[in-house]
């Protein structure tokens, strides 16, 4: 699969905010709900607020050019109470919203204003839905994406970013801890367990009853006998609150399982279940079934089960526990690209089907979902009816799995506020975070000690700790390994020596795994590319 990138030039904003105008009010009276008809308007969450009613969390675009976030404040049966576009500019989609017990909201997204590549942002937008502040987190001519964030009871908020830093062929997972003010606290690299392991993506991160972060991603992993070739397999990572990584689960790496998660949930019981795609080699093609794994608290796999074992194209994209043994889940199924199937379904805890509901008809796919206080199920995504026409659906179903009735009370939306909400664009007067270059700083920030990565002819290791007569000479070796686990370097490094110049030429290109030792024990792995 390609990786996905560059955008197209600005253009201005005007006209797709009077076409946004023109076409926000919801289609229909009863459920589903339909926003942003004839735009490029798709949706990434969905989720229950303090007053009843329920915020979707969605981007508009217009003939292809830069997406922008939309914020859609609904009432309790889907009706649109304001509305919030963020960014005067092209260039300020949204990933994730969290909101807190004040009302305020914090915004993870990105930002295209300082070059063609994407920065992560973070906005904080008061109870009012007005801007407080706007933070960018910049590396020139860098792609950093910000994925997914979830809020710690301290009120510190965890942040996936992809691709920080400029070393993208190996470090691609990390995580950001900021304090409510967006002042970076720690960010640190996973993924780097499985020197095999490479292009590694996740797509959301959640907190479990002990407040550690559950990530929920794909990677690339050879099959035993074949480490030039790299299989996509489900990924799931465990890290606690402080950073430290607990566990990494490439999924099959001996049954050659192969697929992605996008998502995972916790039991009563301190299991986990994650959502995602069943890849399986059926002779001349490849066949996704959507998928649900279960794992345990420590990391091992229990089981997966192909909810649909027969489809071409197929994924589960939300999970949700809906009681203590039944799921939630959003998913789909395809036979060509023109028979898509995106349905909801009632689980059981071992994969079987209980009761579904077919929602519509299409190649993309559900993004968001939640269960409200009264046990209804919200479930939401952006549908395109032919190119350049799309739109955010929103469905709100019974424990039936039919569409919710309307309901006839009066409900007060908005009370944190003193006054009326009122639809408007939020203007993104962002701070720049700059992230300087330079090997030594890069060294600290990014939690790195291989530079340049990739490398040429040389490159240097920074043995952290060598330098500081407190740590008592942390690295004593370092040995150097092909991906077929040949040792290709061995050499011993002198107390008080911190920096290692390394002469690669002559060496072919590709990767290679860089050890250090401590009087022969690992005390830590990264990743080395070597480019011709």
């Amino acid at each position: 699969m390609p990786l996905f990138r560059k955008f197209t030039s600005m253009k201005t904003i005007l006209t797709l905010s009077i076409l946004l105008l023109s076409c926000i009010i919801s289609s229909g009276q009863g459920w589903p709900k339909v926003y942003g008809t004839n735009t490029e308007a798709s949706s990434k969450d969905v989720f229950e607020v303090y007053d009843k009613g329920y915020l979707i969390v969605g981007n508009y675009a217009q003939n292809g050019v830069n997406r922008n976030g939309w914020l859609i404040k609904t009432d309790i049966n889907g009706n649109i109470l304001w509305n919030k576009k963020i960014g005067l500019e092209l260039g300020y989609p949204i990933s994730k919203v969290i909101m807190e017990d004040d009302g305020s909201y914090y915004l993870l997204g990105n930002s295209y204003k300082l070059d063609s590549w994407s920065d992560a942002m973070i906005i904080k937008l008061n109870k009012c839905g007005e801007e407080e502040w706007c933070k960018i987190f910049h590396i020139p001519d860098d792609p950093e994406y910000g994925v997914d964030m979830v809020q710690l009871p301290s009120g510190n908020l965890i942040a996936y970013v992809s691709y920080f830093g400029t070393d993208i062929s190996n470090e691609r997972l990390w995580l950001f801890k900021l304090n409510p003010d967006g002042v970076v606290i720690w960010q640190k690299l996973y993924g780097q367990q499985y020197p095999e392991l490479f292009n590694e993506d996740a797509y959301e991160i959640i907190l479990d009853s002990d407040y550690n972060i559950i990530m929920s991603a794909k990677c690339f992993y050879p099959n035993p006998g074949v480490p030039q070739y790299g299989y996509k397999r489900p990924f799931f990572l465990k890290i606690d609150s402080s950073g430290n990584e607990l566990w990494e689960l490439p999924w099959g790496i001996q049954e050659y399982v192969y697929g992605a998660a996008f998502c995972s949930a916790e039991d009563q019981y301190g299991n986990y279940y994650g959502g995602g795609r069943h890849t399986e080699d059926a002779g001349d093609i490849f066949m996704d079934h959507p998928a649900l794994f279960k794992f345990s608290n420590n990391g091992e796999q229990i089981y997966y089960q192909d909810i649909v074992d027969f489809s071409e194209y197929g994924s589960t994209t939300t999970i949700d526990f809906y009681t203590d043994t039944t799921l939630i889940m959003a998913g789909g199924w395809c036979m060509t690209t023109d028979s898509c199937y995106k349905n909801c379904y009632l689980l059981d805890t071992l994969g079987n089907i209980l009761n579904e509901k077919f929602l519509i008809m299409s190649a993309s796919t559900i993004r968001g979902a939640d269960i409200t206080h009264d046990k209804k199920i919200l479930m939401t995504g952006g549908f395109c009816n032919q190119y350049y026409n799309c739109s955010i659906h929103f469905w709100k179903l019974n424990s039936d799995l039919e569409d919710d009735t309307l309901y006839t009370q009066t409900l007060t939306y908005d009370s944190l506020c003193p006054d009326p909400i009122q639809s408007d664009t939020i203007a993104c007067n962002c701070t720049v975070v700059n992230i300087e270059e330079q090997a030594d700083g890069q060294l600290e920030l990014h939690n790195s000690w291989i530079y340049p990565n990739p490398a040429r002819e040389k490159f240097k290791i920074h043995c952290r700790g060598n330098d500081d007569p407190q740590h008592d000479h942390p690295v004593t070796g370092i040995e150097i390994y092909n991906l077929l686990g040949e040792k290709i370097r061995s050499l011993s490094v002198p107390k008080g020596r911190a920096i290692i110049e390394i002469d690669a030429s002559g060496w072919q290109s590709g990767m290679y795994v860089v050890v250090l030792m401590k009087e022969g024990r690992k005390v830590d792995q990264q990743k080395l590319v070597v480019v011709d």
